[in-house]
């Protein structure tokens, strides 16, 4: 069975800051991958192929992978997987600030 595949806009530092958190937990499980020019969003491949974006991308990622939650340490544990997703969420409006002064940054440009 085939590796899942997170891909992420590397121009964007917080993209790639949340790249190095996810990497910490997730280590070798799973192949990173550099968006190509024009992505728009986090995109997560699971291993069946199935491909999802976004804060879909988050959801599906956490449920593979839900020790990525631990970073959320403070919520109960049921509670984790939303908590990321709303740190996604949240991070949407400075991800374009970025987009707006960072030459080559993508994130957030819906």
């Amino acid at each position: 069975m085939a590796l899942p595949r997170i891909i992420y806009d590397a121009t964007c530092p917080v993209c790639t800051n949340f790249m190095h958190m996810i990497r910490a937990k997730v280590k070798d499980r799973a192949e990173y991958y550099k968006a190509d020019e024009g992505a728009r969003d986090f995109k997560y491949v699971d291993a069946k192929g199935a491909s999802y974006s976004g804060t879909a991308a988050v959801d599906k990622m956490a449920t593979d992978f839900p020790e990525i939650g631990d970073y959320l340490f403070i919520l109960p544990e049921k509670f984790r997987k939303a908590g990321l997703k709303a740190v996604y969420k949240v991070a949407g409006p400075v991800r374009k600030v970025i987009s707006a002064v960072k030459k080559g940054c993508n994130c957030g440009k819906h």
